[in-house]
């Protein structure tokens, strides 16, 4: 008895023995610079910085309550009366998945503006906690940034809040809202579906241990990872961004920094949009081959194409626009993009769309909106090239939704009002835009618009 006693005496003193001595060897490497004093220090900034934010995330949770309670007054009738004009001989007539911060989930409008369809996929059916998510609950305004409708009505809506990092996940649900499976994790922005419904995104993490060559970055900082889920919601594939520029003659572009946002000190990519070479539309690009995807870095201003089989950045451009969204391959070989800021005329930072050939260099296209119908949201945005050759417009910041011809004649557009008591910028924006024909939607012959729950 008095010999276990005293053995655990001595393991006691032991092992604070050993935290004190670790103490002691972590202060001096830290005080003298020593290996690794680097990664201690971003280490501990990171698990400081996370700690607060959740800290944060469950003090305001009531707060983030309120504020969706306040919102959801007039969400419903102002997205139930937009304002609406259509010219019915020029604009490509179909079916318009909008997702707002009015609403939780995305709806289906007609060319009149009226509900034909909605989802009810609350974001606390999916994901009970902020904790381990992101800070939905604390700012308040979640949305889904992204959507896309299979001809069964089943949906893929991704998640999304206003606070770094981005994102939530990624959920399929049938028709009647029932959820299919789930993918957490910080996806952000944009996903892309390919035909047989596998989803590229993109994912933001942090990065605290320095990378060689490259000292002088911020640690630590947010980047991004393009993640491949399978369509039964299983990740397949990662590439990192930053490993997919080192080592390739454009790996430098990750010193430029932004000169506008504050957040570009910490974000340095901001990958905004993705996209993948189709086998059909890879005959019009030469320099790509069918699989290769494009993404949007709005901090820096630059597009790029990766290969998904070498991991490595194969083209990259810094162009004619800054903080750029939405960039797509086009069938005709260009690339079509929103500039959000890069549109100076009368000294103001307006939007334009550019359609440019990544061949010659050069703008082959562009819409700069007018004095009459002036065109401006210096974040988020959404474009999609219709098939009659016009191009939807979604103006995020202002929720307005427009269709212009390739003369840039407004054929139709989609406005829902301000509400007054809106307490974030994001809260009465628009996000999603996809136009659908009739014939991509069977589902709707036999269904109604699913009413809203309570």
């Amino acid at each position: 008895m008095k010999e276990s006693r005293i053995n655990a005496i001595f393991s006691f003193f032991y092992f604070v023995g050993l935290i004190v001595i670790a103490f002691i060897m972590g202060a001096i490497v830290i005080r003298y610079g020593l290996p690794p004093s680097r990664s201690l220090i971003n280490g501990f900034i990171a698990a400081e910085a996370y700690i607060k934010a959740l800290d944060e995330a469950e003090q305001d949770q009531e707060v983030g309550k309120k504020i969706r309670e306040e919102l959801a007054g007039k969400s419903e009738s102002n997205i139930q009366n937009p304002k609406v004009t259509w010219n019915e001989k020029k604009a490509f007539n179909g079916y318009t998945l909008i997702s707002t911060g009015y609403l939780s989930t995305p709806i289906l409008v007609d060319m009149n503006g009226k509900i034909v369809y909605r989802w009810n996929v609350p974001i606390e059916k999916v994901w009970s906690s902020a904790i381990g998510c992101t800070n939905i609950f604390r700012v308040g305004v979640y949305f889904v940034d992204r959507a896309h409708l299979f001809p069964n009505g089943d949906m893929i809506a991704q998640y999304a809040d206003a606070a770094a990092p981005y994102g939530c996940g990624i959920i399929k649900v049938d028709k009647d809202s029932n959820i299919l499976w789930s993918y957490k994790g910080f996806v952000h922005h944009d996903s892309f579906l390919t035909k047989s419904g596998e989803i590229y995104t993109l994912i933001q993490k942090t990065i605290v241990d320095s990378i060689p060559g490259f000292e002088q970055l911020p640690y630590p900082f947010t980047a991004d990872d393009i993640v491949k889920i399978s369509s039964g919601g299983k990740e397949e594939m990662r590439i990192s961004i930053i490993d997919a520029l080192i080592g390739t003659p454009y790996e430098l572009i990750m010193l430029h920094k932004g000169d506008g946002d504050g957040d570009d000190k910490f974000d340095l990519f901001h990958t905004n949009s993705i996209d993948v070479l189709s086998a059909e539309d890879a005959a019009k690009f030469p320099m790509f081959k069918t699989g290769q995807i494009l993404v949007s870095m709005r901090a820096l201003s630059t597009l790029a194409v990766i290969d998904p089989v070498s991991k490595k950045v194969i083209w990259a451009y810094h162009g004619f626009w800054r903080y750029q969204h939405a960039a797509s391959f086009l069938p005709n070989g260009h690339i079509l993009l929103l500039d959000n800021q890069g549109h100076t005329e009368e000294g103001g930072k307006h939007s334009r769309v550019l359609e440019f050939n990544p061949a010659t260099l050069g703008i082959e296209w562009s819409y700069i909106g007018t004095k009459e119908h002036p065109f401006t949201t210096s974040k988020v945005g959404r474009l999609q090239r219709l098939p009659n050759g016009n191009t939807l417009i979604n103006e995020s910041q202002n929720a307005r939704i427009f269709e212009v011809t390739p003369k840039g004649d407004i054929v139709w557009s989609y406005k829902l009002e301000k509400r007054n008591n809106a307490k974030h910028d994001y809260s009465d924006a628009t996000f999603n835009t996809m136009r659908y024909t009739a014939a991509e939607l069977p589902f709707l012959k036999d269904s109604k618009e699913a009413p809203p729950k309570k």
